[in-house]
């Protein structure tokens, strides 16, 4: 009885040797492994960057015929290299994905299960989109099918469309993006938002028509976004929009004609913040002012930092200060005359004393 025992402990050991044997071959022939891809890596390296030189016509052939295995360990390093590139570089690297069937296997991805698969497909899209927008037969192809996936019932891919089609920057993908700010799935705000920004001026008719939207907040994000995107052709829908029976729109569009710095809107605003009843309006209005610099509001904003609420209040004295030694003046004789707007004016002089001490010091 004892023999067998100790016949199997040292069977058991020997077992756990060999064990232990085969783990340290494995992590040797890993290593080895790696290090030979992380040379092959290394000395792929100089082609790839020579190959976003567009006029290295050598490089950009040398990359398209790689074998598949050389291919693999440099592609990583192609899709990183041409998220960072611009024009004829990114139309030649662009080229190489697409003569090695990248793109058509992304565009084949994007119906095929599984998610991680969707949304990595839509990632090299959005990579290539700038390209591939210019294509008569694959640009088309590529925005139907990112189109259909907003409807994706994985939020992971519908995030990864998103930034695809802002990269693709068209009108037709902008349409689609807005159109998905409601429904059983909808897209974030936030990431709609970037993607249109970065789509800028073909966004703007599908933004114009957003702004009449009857979803408020779909109204007030328009309204945000073409103040950003600063195309004139926004001014008569922001003016109407300034007589919105919603708030959150007009305090939306107040603030985008102070950011395009529209003195059509001097006029309008002053009458907003006169009488509108909401103080996040009033205080919009008055930033709105401020930001313009029309010396006209001083009056009316001087009127608004006696108010009691202090949002508006605080706004008002704000934007006295931007209209330069005429509203420095106004805000002293408020601090003077009138106790219910010194609190106020006395804080906005206060920040312009430092901001001239700190000038002083700079200097």
């Amino acid at each position: 009885m004892a023999f067998a025992v100790t016949v199997a402990l040292y069977a058991s050991l020997v077992l756990i040797l060999f064990c232990v044997l085969i783990l340290l071959v494995c992590r040797m022939v890993r290593n080895r492994l790696d290090r030979l891809h992380s040379q092959r890596v290394k000395e792929l390296r100089p082609l790839v960057l020579a190959s976003a030189v567009s006029e290295d016509d050598e490089a950009l052939e040398q990359l398209v015929q790689l074998d598949r295995r050389s291919w693999r360990m440099v592609e990583p390093s192609v899709l990183s290299l041409l998220s960072q590139l611009q024009g004829e570089a990114h139309e030649a690297l662009t080229a190489v994905l697409v003569r090695r069937g990248i793109v058509d296997r992304a565009l084949e991805d994007l119906g095929r299960r599984g998610r991680v698969r969707r949304a990595r497909a839509a990632g090299v899209l959005a990579l290539t989109g700038p390209t591939l927008r210019h294509d008569p037969v694959v640009g088309p192809r590529a925005r139907q099918a990112l189109e259909t996936l907003l409807d994706d019932a994985d939020p992971t891919v519908r995030a990864a469309v998103v930034r695809a089609l802002g990269r693709f920057g068209d009108e037709a993908g902008a349409r689609a993006l807005l159109a998905h700010l409601s429904g059983r799935r909808q897209v974030a705000s936030g990431l709609v938002s970037h993607a249109l920004l970065r789509i800028a001026f073909p966004a703007v008719p599908g933004l114009l028509e957003a702004a009449r939207s009857d979803d408020v907040q779909i109204r007030a994000l328009a309204l945000e976004l073409l103040s950003l995107i600063g195309d004139r052709a926004a001014v008569p829908q922001l003016l109407e929009a300034l007589r919105d029976d919603q708030g959150v729109v007009r305090a939306s569009a107040a603030q985008a004609l102070g950011q395009m710095g529209e003195h059509s809107a001097v006029d309008p605003l002053l009458i907003m913040l006169s009488t509108d009843t909401s103080p996040r309006v009033a205080a919009a209005a008055a930033e709105a002012l401020g930001a313009i610099g029309d010396r006209r509001a001083i009056g009316s904003l001087a009127s608004a930092v006696g108010r009691p609420h202090f949002r508006s209040a605080h706004a008002a004295a704000q934007s006295l200060l931007r209209l330069g030694p005429q509203g420095e003046e106004t805000l002293r004789q408020l601090v003077r005359d009138e106790p219910t707007a010194e609190a106020h004016a006395s804080e906005a002089l206060a920040q312009l004393s430092l901001r001239q001490s700190a000038g002083r010091t700079t200097s």
